[in-house]
């Protein structure tokens, strides 16, 4: 049997695991060693940590696999691209990879081909980092360059919490170099691309959920089709398209975080992959096909349609169910199997945790308790029904303290 090379096992490569599984491949996962799901419905694990691109590699070269693949995580993409490199494969190569998964290096080479992209300067460790924030006007945005899902990421309103966030940033970034930006105010939405050879052969915009951390946001949620009016959706589209052939990526799905202040779409990030927080799912929702099965067919033979099949959904929206409290999971409430009902509306729930997990209160997309998914006639009806059902789900979850005491989210 044919192999495929998962880099990555934890929830957002689960469905990548099942859709290499149901085309008739064995699903080969590299993984750090820990308690990640995707280890246990693996059909062999390679314990290599997937930001060790020789390593990984060289489990690429013994195990001889057809394709390698991953989804929802950027810190595996640099190695997916040594891999592709080194065997021959289809998908993003070692170049390409490496100025995606570099927040320096795709601003740079994004500004150099005229993509809209918030003002900002790169700061060194011995860079004044107070002139760069009064040069380009507060609020900013401090980034670290090699970071992911909003780590150490974050926003200053004025100069007294710049020495806080550079503090906070570098402890995200084994580079000596952050990144300090404008920070754009306006409405914040994505799309999900993908690009077949050097062809884009779809787009799809999203509106998204951002949840408030204290120090960055974090997106929760997403709604197909945008909100955006058709005149910005068509400029946001041709924005994406001049992103990704500035970038030279092929053979990839590309995650595009943007921004549209006024009339205009700016480019905040890039990312190689298939994004998370249920975007996959909402746009095979949309689109009427499995969105994972096409990753793993693209990875394979180099074709694939992620194009609208017109027997899919009118709108979805997904949202991560989480929670404020910290404890241990008691009663699954709505998401129980043996529960007697749960909400009509809902499409989809899938559950990351069980009774008895440790559970942390929400501060990244990695404390997650799973999802909910809800089709519906309209934007606005999905995004306000999808809210409703995560709200609903996650307080019907009993979250208890260590000791034992039970306490409700």
């Amino acid at each position: 049997m044919d192999k495929v090379l998962i880099l990555g096992a934890g929830v957002y490569q689960l469905p990548l695991i099942a859709a290499v599984q149901r085309l008739g491949f064995s699903a080969v996962v590299v993984s750090t060693p820990g308690s990640y799901p995707g280890l246990d419905v693996a059909d062999e694990v390679v314990l290599v940590d997937t930001r060790d691109i020789g390593g990984v590699c060289e489990a690429a070269r013994r195990t001889r696999p057809c394709a390698v693949v991953t989804s929802g995580t950027d810190v595996a993409v640099p190695a997916l691209g040594g891999v592709v490199d080194a065997l021959g494969l289809v998908g993003v190569d070692t170049e390409t990879a490496q100025r995606c998964s570099n927040k320096i290096s795709m601003k740079e080479c994004l500004a150099a081909a005229g993509v809209p992209i918030a003002p900002g300067d790169v700061n060194g460790p011995s860079s004044d980092v107070m002139e760069t924030a009064r040069e380009i006007g507060y609020p900013v945005v401090v980034k670290p360059p090699d970071s992911s899902g909003s780590r150490g990421v974050v926003r200053v309103d004025s100069p007294e919490g710049l020495a806080e966030a550079v503090a906070l940033a570098r402890s995200h970034t084994s580079s000596d170099q952050l990144l300090v930006e404008r920070c754009l105010l306006g409405t914040e939405f994505g799309a999900q691309a993908f690009v077949v050879g050097s062809e884009l052969q779809a787009v799809y915009l999203h509106d998204d959920v951002l949840h408030e951390t204290g120090v960055h946001t974090v997106p929760v949620g997403h709604t197909l089709p945008c909100s955006l009016s058709p005149t910005s959706a068509e400029l946001a589209t041709l924005v994406v398209k001049e992103a990704i052939v500035a970038l030279g990526v092929v053979d990839a799905a590309v995650n595009v975080d943007l921004m549209l202040v006024g009339d205009q779409p700016f480019v905040l990030e890039v990312a190689c992959r298939a994004g998370a927080t249920c975007l996959p799912e909402l746009v095979g929702l949309v689109g009427g096909f499995d969105v994972y099965e096409e990753l793993v067919r693209l990875a394979v033979t180099g074709f694939a349609d992620f194009r609208l099949r017109g027997n899919g959904r009118a709108a979805a929206s997904g949202h991560l169910v989480f929670t404020s409290a910290s404890g241990v999971v008691g009663q699954l409430g709505l998401c129980d199997p043996a529960a007697a009902s749960r909400p009509a509306y809902l499409e989809s729930v899938v559950l990351d945790v069980s009774p008895g997990d440790e559970v942390h209160g929400f501060a990244t997309g990695n404390y997650r308790l799973g999802h909910v998914l809800v089709s519906a006639s309209t934007n606005a009806i999905a995004s306000a029904a999808v809210r409703l059902a995560a709200q609903e789900v996650a307080t019907s979850i009993k979250i208890g303290s260590a000791h034992g005491q039970q306490e409700s989210d």
